[in-house]
């Protein structure tokens, strides 16, 4: 995208921003809060996680987020039309989030799983992954899983993500292979690289009646 966007280009803009701050921000808020109230909570009842290095990193990382954040909701109320100065903003920050979070989830992947092998039994895991499902609601596993199940096909291991698929409740799983994840592929996604995108996409939702 150009650093000065034509106005017909402003849908390009709007489903970016709206991707952001529906999908990715809240995921990852809930994320990081799953984690700090429940997930690394129940962690160090057997094991020490580092969770010094852990917790600076968050903070960093949501504090990226809201700025980012704020400068989508400038873009959505100005409906994507003259954004140079938004549009200048998420170039320099978002590339510089986007390594600084990959590197956030290298270093957890690196110490997580090898702890959990450890410490932990997979019915004891699958306990706590469904108490975190249950905390959120249909609402969070419909915009979280399917991201987390695409990104774990890529950063772990086969058997890792066979032992994370395997602790989904059979109801939820169902949910994500029937509505969830064709809804994610086909919506999300797509605003998600909606600045990439040469004509303006008709988005096709498989299951807001399920969550919304």
């Amino acid at each position: 995208m150009s650093d000065s966007p034509e106005d017909k280009e402003a849908w390009k803009l709007t489903l970016f921003s709206k991707w952001y701050i529906e999908y990715l921000y809240e995921s990852v808020h809930e994320h990081h809060d799953a984690e700090e109230k429940i997930y690394f909570p129940w962690m160090i009842t057997k094991t020490a996680i580092p969770e010094k290095e852990f917790g600076k990193s968050h903070e960093e990382l949501m504090s990226a987020m809201a700025e980012i954040k704020q400068c989508c909701a400038e873009i959505i109320k100005k409906g994507g039309k003259g954004c140079s100065a938004q549009v200048a903003t998420l170039k320099e920050k978002v590339p510089k989030f986007d390594v600084d979070m990959r590197t956030h989830l290298k270093e957890e992947e690196e110490t997580v799983p090898a702890l959990l092998r450890e410490n932990f039994t997979h019915e004891e895991e699958g306990q706590i992954v469904e108490q975190i499902l249950q905390a959120g609601g249909l609402g969070l596993a419909k915009k979280f899983l399917p991201a987390v199940l695409l990104a774990a096909q890529e950063w772990t291991t086969d058997a890792f993500y066979a032992d994370f698929v395997g602790s989904i409740p059979p109801p939820i799983k169902h949910l994500v292979d029937k509505y969830f994840l064709p809804d994610f592929e086909n919506v999300v996604m797509i605003m998600r690289d909606a600045p990439t995108l040469a004509s303006e996409p008709k988005l096709k939702r498989a299951c807001r009646a399920l969550t919304d």
